[in-house]
Formats: structure tokens, C-alpha cells, sequence
């Protein structure tokens, strides 16, 4: 999904894609971190972590969980 989600305030969310699979990225905060939640079709699921984990040293991504 290609959009300047950095500078995006607690809330905001865009559809989009992630390759083929539809879905939305929401910006959350529950406290004070910079952190997003993907809503993909569950059938999706592991297709899209995959992606993102593999993507995850490139792009500073780690998965997050309070």
C-alpha cells in the first residue's frame, strides 16, 4: 500500500491494496506509539503477515502487541 502514512493522525485510515488482497490501514495509539492495525478478508491472513514480516527489516516494521 503506497501512501505517506507518517505524518497521518490517530484514526485516520485508507483502503487499499496489499498486491491482490483488499484492505484497510488504520493508525491506532493505545499508548503514545506509532502503530497501525491492517484489516484484510481473514482467507488473507497469513498471505499478507508473511509479506510484512519479510518486508519488515527494510522498512523498520516489528509486530506490536499490548
Amino acid at each position: 500500500m503506497a501512501c505517506r502514512i507518517s505524518k497521518w493522525l490517530r484514526g485516520e485510515a485508507s483502503e487499499g491494496r496489499y498486491g491482490l488482497t483488499p484492505g484497510r490501514l488504520h493508525r491506532m495509539s493505545f499508548s503514545g506509539e506509532l502503530a497501525y492495525e491492517i484489516y484484510i478478508p481473514a482467507k488473507s491472513g497469513r498471505k499478507v503477515w508473511e509479506a510484512l514480516i519479510a518486508a519488515g527489516p527494510t522498512h523498520s516494521l516489528k509486530p506490536y502487541s499490548l
